[in-house]
């Protein structure tokens, strides 16, 4: 409802005094940090010119100690004083273009006058009346915002629940500190402000949602008492913005004893990573940690084996003929990301603890140190009942100690002798520098011999050693390669449900790691391996973990990841009806990911309203879906989404170049053109790339390109584009059920234009959709 133009006036003088004051404030710590600087630069360039520096007895020296510590103190409160003001400095310059977005006007019980609260992304105080201004978005306070409408309210602070009235809720929307509008609202957030917003244009980062946070999202970004937080959210439904939103506040509120380097976001690819990093400096916050599962089982693994990843192995799913192999691998990516193969991976660490323990010799210059039957024998000696990976820690230590009695062994070998005559001038004074202590000794030269040739020897034994410590002396690729024995199985369990094709798995798998390739559904079961054989590797300094599009992992990856950090609370998004990858996640996965944890540790929520795509967008896709819950779109209206049937390549081609034209013409700037595989994206790009600037995006790009792109759909999870360009929607790729997930995919990501292309027969898919919902064109 539109306020009064008395009323808008005094919004004016309000904001005009605020900004006032807020450019007042940024002055001031303008003067500051120059001097602050400047105090800097003169304290490190006198730093040792004010310190004495004094070792001649233990009294001097820890003077010199104190002098240095109490100079580096004053220089390290300079340095912490300086970075406050400079991250203050960077969001008050952020927040004068728009200092809040909201006002709720609240009186508490037992209290006779009314309080103002006006509502910004931080807090601002005036200096001389230490007034607040503006609240945090996050402050217990603010919440009514969100949560309440006028009347009677409440809301919870860290001393327990305040009750009051809420007399009133009003919205702002400031552009470069212009009043643009003001009206009065009885819902959370109106739709005008909500379409303001969500009708912007697309581009290359992810912008922060605190304006327009909805009552459902709300309850998820301030849910920190649940250890696990899981969403279910529809395309568009802003479960990676509420995930950003949900850090911003735990840092705020928990500020104390959590800080950005103790939470860690799993991302899908490079690309989302460098997508969503501007969302927490937008907020004032220092960016959190962010890794892909990729990254993190490449740096367990390490490189002696080559590790295929999501991306390769799904191009291969897509890109293979119809065949034995394929369908093989299709079973095998079933079965390996399947609680029945974690189960078998735990029958098969329960064998190894009663026999097959693979082990490499340990070698010098090609000469066997020590068997690696002996190795065996030694594991096998200890009691049965010991722990696998305690087991292997004991014989470390036997190993290191047979090494150094070998190695003693060697120090009189003539050869030993040799190499001591070609050490440094520093090895020999480091030999005799004792003696030079005190009076001459007549075995001093004996003594020092000694020591140069341990030293060679130590040198030369050094990698074995260095071997053993790395837990090198353990196969684990051979051990996991062993698994597809094809009869082992039998012996292992009766209660796993292994496949028909289990023979053809186990070939095909062999075939891989023989040539040092791990395929991308082994990864996760090799990582169980390894952390089983020598022990999980804990982050116990990471207190939350985000996981985003989590229908893209298994159980069997969540269950790996629960392990790797014990003292974490955990954020899990995921779409399921986005699980476009081969092990074909399904709605009943779901139910296994709650099975990971306890009884009361878990709290689902789901968010059914898309926020992200015109009204015509949502109700054409979501009709691409069978057995999806139901999508409510956001009244933002566009036009119909267009579908395009062209009999050749060169028309499609030149069509798809005038469609771009057409687009861009009408001020949309970020545009994709969506293909099905790398490969197809490649030869889009080869047809464009001569006639319209187009960036080609790969995996391992790590920077969302502005303009046209042209990307795999498996890249563009979690993005969104102004327009969208679905390249060859034909019966021949997309033409089954198996599709239907990506398709779906591939067209969320449209906020405000949709076109679907057909080379030849449009898929099948189509004709599920009701024909009133898109055009032919």
């Amino acid at each position: 409802m539109s306020i009064r133009k008395e009323e808008r006036q005094k919004e004016e003088k309000r904001l005009r005094h605020v900004l006032m004051e807020m450019n007042k404030t940024m002055a001031g710590l303008e003067r500051d940090l120059s001097v602050q600087g400047e105090e800097l630069r003169t304290w490190r360039g006198e730093f040792w010119e004010d310190v004495t520096v004094n070792l001649s007895d233990d009294k001097e020296a820890l003077e010199t100690v104190a002098s240095i510590t109490q100079q580096a103190r004053v220089m390290s409160e300079l340095e912490r004083r300086q970075e406050r003001d400079r991250r203050r400095y960077q969001t008050l310059a952020r927040m004068i273009k728009s200092p809040y977005f909201g006002r709720v006007d609240f009186m508490e019980e037992g209290e006779t006058e009314e309080e103002q609260i006006y509502i910004g992304i931080a807090s601002f105080v005036e200096e001389t009346s230490q007034t607040h201004l503006v609240y945090d978005w996050r402050a217990p306070i603010s919440s009514m915002f969100y949560d309440g409408m006028p009347g009677e309210v409440e809301y919870e602070t860290p001393m327990g629940t305040v009750k009051g009235h809420m007399g009133l809720k009003r919205q702002y929307l400031i552009k470069n500190g212009k009043l643009v509008s003001v009206f009065d609202t009885g819902t959370v957030i109106g739709d005008d402000i909500l379409k303001e917003v969500l009708g912007h244009r697309s581009d290359t980062q992810m912008k922060n949602i605190v304006a327009t946070i909805q009552k459902e999202q709300n309850r998820i970004i301030r849910d920190d008492r649940t250890k696990v937080v899981l969403v279910q959210g529809a395309a568009g439904s802003g479960k990676t913005s509420v995930a950003l939103q949900r850090i911003a506040y735990l840092l705020y509120k928990h500020r104390s004893w959590l800080s950005h380097s103790q939470v860690l976001l799993f991302s899908p690819n490079p690309i989302f990573m460098s997508y969503v990093s501007n969302v927490l400096p937008e907020l004032g916050e220092e960016n959190i940690k962010q890794t892909t599962f990729q990254e993190y089982v490449e740096h367990r693994l390490g490189k002696a084996v080559h590790i295929e990843d999501a991306f390769d192995q799904l191009e291969y799913v897509l890109t293979r003929e119809s065949g034995s192999s394929l369908s093989a691998r299709l079973h095998g990516i079933g079965f390996k990301s399947s609680a029945d193969f974690f189960r078998l991976m735990q029958d098969y660490k329960h064998w190894l603890e009663q026999e097959g323990m693979i082990f490499r010799d340990l070698r010098l210059n090609d000469q066997v140190m020590i068997a690696s039957e002996q190795i065996k024998e030694r594991f096998y000696a200890y009691e049965p009942n010991v722990k696998l990976a305690n087991r292997i820690q004991m014989v470390r230590k036997w190993l290191l100690d047979e090494l150094d009695q070998l190695a003693e062994q060697h120090i009189w070998e003539d050869w030993v002798g040799e190499e001591v005559e070609f050490l440094e001038k520093e090895d020999y004074y480091q030999a005799y520098k004792p003696s030079l202590r005190g009076k001459p000794d007549v075995d001093e030269h004996a003594k020092a011999e000694l020591v140069l040739r341990k030293k060679v020897v130590r040198r030369k034994f050094q990698p074995v050693i260095n071997q053993v410590k790395q837990l090198k002396f353990v196969d684990v690729n051979g051990i996991y390669q062993q698994l597809f024995d094809e009869p082992l199985v039998t012996r292992l369990s009766t209660k796993v449900n292994i496949p028909d094709a289990w023979g053809e798995i186990c070939a095909y798998t062999r075939q891989f790691l023989q040539k040092r390739i791990v395929p991308y559904e082994d990864v996760t079961p090799l990582l169980y391996l390894q952390e089983m054989i020598q022990g999980v590797r804990r982050y116990m300094d990471i207190r939350y973990v985000l996981i985003d599009e989590a229908q893209d992992y298994s159980p069997f990856q969540l269950k790996v990841m629960q392990a790797m950090f014990p003292m974490a609370k955990m954020t899990i998004l995921g779409d399921w009806n986005q699980a476009i990858m081969p092990h074909q996640t399904r709605q009943a996965e779901l139910e296994q990911i709650t099975s990971l944890f306890q009884e009361g540790e878990i709290q689902q929520y789901e968010m059914t309203r898309s926020y992200r795509s015109t009204s015509q967008i949502v109700e054409f896709t979501r009709e691409l879906l069978t057995d999806a819950k139901p999508i409510t779109p956001f009244h933002r209206e566009g036009p119909l989404p267009v579908v395009r049937k062209l009999a050749t390549q060169a028309e499609l081609v030149q069509r798809l170049q005038e469609d771009l034209a057409t687009i861009q013409a009408e001020g949309y700037e970020s545009l994709a053109v969506i293909g099905k595989s790398q490969q197809e994206c490649q030869m889009v790009y080869e047809q464009l790339k001569d006639h319209v600037p187009v960036t080609l995006l790969t995996k391992n790009d790590r920077n969302l390109a502005s303009g046209v792109v042209i990307l795999p759909v498996y890249l563009a999870k979690g993005i969104e584009f102004d327009a969208v360009v679905i390249y060859n929607f034909s019966r021949e790729n997309y033409g089954d059920d198996t599709e239907r997930k990506r398709l779906y995919t591939a067209c969320t990501r449209a906020m405000h234009r949709l076109f679907l292309y057909a080379l030849g027969e449009p898929s099948p898919l189509l004709s599920q959709v009701d024909q009133r919902k898109y055009v032919w064109m």
